[in-house]
């Protein structure tokens, strides 16, 4: 059963300028299958939160003219410093809210189902996790972050590609970048974010360590389908994408 409504806030990370897209356009308002991808992200969302906060940077006022609907709060992010400093600007909104569920996902996922961000919640719910990530199992994981796990099978952490042990690197269970949290911890441990990293950024997943380090658990989703969680980072994602959008198109057809 899904959570009511009014016990889930929403975040959407769309401040980010997309460099490698090659193009002028902003990255989650470059068109997939006619229309921006920031739109599917929207539509999918829209049935689980209605409490749902875009964080916006680069382009800010294109992405405002384009999607009017009420239900929005736009939130800027002046600068670009990370995953978990984009969800520090929401701070503010959440702080005055009552909703005890927070979903964190980016915008460039136009594929992401409304179904799997149902069940995702519901994964959330029935194990009363800190935390539950949208995971899933990829024949050629390279690049992704892998998902660690306990003796218990709670994840117990996510270690990135170059960080990975010979071992670690053989995990194909990966991190798709979008979570669920107990919004008051999320409250309570995102202050701890440290941008101690090469790219002297405050990355959101650093979260999940902070949580079990201090007892939390985290779950865990498994999507049976990983076209769900790619990704459109550059001009051969979007290809990508469009082309499993129409054979979708033509299946239903």
């Amino acid at each position: 059963m899904v959570p009511m409504l009014a016990q889930t806030n929403a975040i959407i990370l769309a401040a980010g300028k997309g460099t490698r897209m090659k193009s002028d356009v902003l990255k989650v308002l470059h068109h997939v299958s006619g229309k921006p991808m920031l739109a599917y992200v929207l539509d999918a969302v829209h049935s689980c939160a209605p409490n749902i906060y875009v964080v916006v940077g680069h382009q800010s006022d294109d992405v405002r003219s384009i999607f009017t609907n009420n239900s929005l709060t736009f939130v800027k992010q002046t600068e670009q410093l990370g995953t978990g400093h984009a969800v520090q600007q929401v701070l503010p909104y959440l702080q005055n809210s009552t909703a005890e569920h927070t979903l964190i996902l980016a915008g460039d996922c136009p594929l992401i189902q409304e179904s799997t961000l149902e069940s995702l919640l519901d994964t959330h719910c029935q194990t009363k996790a800190a935390a539950t990530i949208l995971t899933t199992h990829m024949t050629d994981p390279f690049g992704y972050g892998r998902i660690l796990r306990s003796e218990h099978n709670h994840i117990s952490g996510i270690k990135e590609q170059k960080d990975c042990s010979d071992d670690q690197a053989k995990i194909t269970e990966i991190n798709s970048g979008i979570y669920v949290f107990n919004t008051s911890l999320l409250l309570n441990y995102i202050s701890q974010l440290q941008s101690n990293n090469t790219q002297k950024e405050y990355y959101l997943t650093d979260i999940i360590h902070i949580l079990t380090d201090n007892g939390h658990t985290i779950s865990g989703m498994i999507t049976d389908d990983p076209d769900e969680i790619i990704g459109i980072n550059t001009p051969t994602d979007l290809a990508k994408v469009n082309d499993i959008l129409l054979s979708k198109n033509n299946h239903i057809a």
